[in-house]
C-alpha cells in the first residue's frame, strides 16, 4: 500500500498533468450533499465536531507540514479569516497524521489562536472525505453541505475566493 505522502504526491501530479489543478481550481459541488462527519481533537485535546459549526460557513482544509503547497497556502487562509473575522465564518484545519509538536512548531501562534486545528493521527477522516491529494479544501455552507472543493493550493484572500465565501455567507 502506498504511503499517504506518495498517494498525495501522485494524485497532485496527475491533476497537474491533466490540467485539473489550477490556482483558482475551486469547483462548485453540484451533489448538494451534507459534509461527512468530522470529530477530532484539537491541539489542546478538546474534541470538535463539524456539526457544532452549523449556521456558519466553514473552510475545512486537510494539510500536512511536509506538503509544500499546504505550507504555501496557509498564510492566505489566515488572511481570509482576518478579512471575515466579524462574520459567521470558521476555519477548521485537519492535519494528516502528524503529532502535536510537529504541528505547533509549524503553525505560528496567531494561526493556532485563530484556526480550529484538528489532528487526524490515523488519517481516517482522509478516507471519509475521499481526500486523495493535499491540500484538499472544502467550503461548507451554513446548512452543512459541501458548496465548493479544491485539491491544491489557493490564494484564499484574493477577490475570487473572498467573493465565493461572501456569497455563501449571504453578503
Amino acid at each position: 500500500m502506498l504511503s499517504i505522502k506518495k498517494t498525495c504526491a501522485l494524485t497532485t501530479l496527475v491533476l497537474l498533468i491533466t490540467g485539473q489543478l489550477s490556482a483558482d481550481g475551486l469547483q462548485p459541488d453540484r451533489r448538494n450533499t451534507i459534509a461527512p462527519a468530522l470529530k477530532l481533537n484539537d491541539l489542546s485535546g478538546r474534541t470538535h465536531q463539524l456539526t457544532q459549526y452549523r449556521g456558519q460557513v466553514v473552510l475545512v482544509n486537510f494539510w500536512a507540514t511536509w506538503c509544500p503547497p499546504c505550507r504555501a497556502e496557509m498564510p492566505s487562509i489566515w488572511r481570509l479569516k482576518q478579512k471575515l473575522k466579524d462574520k459567521p465564518f470558521q476555519v477548521v484545519t485537519v492535519n494528516m497524521g502528524e503529532n502535536r509538536e510537529t504541528i505547533t512548531a509549524f503553525l505560528p501562534e496567531r494561526m493556532q489562536r485563530d484556526f480550529v486545528s484538528l489532528m487526524d493521527s490515523d488519517t481516517a477522516s482522509m478516507e471519509d472525505w475521499k481526500v486523495t491529494a493535499l491540500p484538499a479544501t472544502y467550503l461548507i455552507d451554513r446548512e452543512g453541505r459541501i458548496a465548493y472543493s479544491v485539491y491544491g493550493a489557493v490564494e484564499w484572500d484574493q477577490a475570487t475566493s473572498v467573493d465565493r465565501v461572501n456569497r455563501l455567507l449571504g453578503d
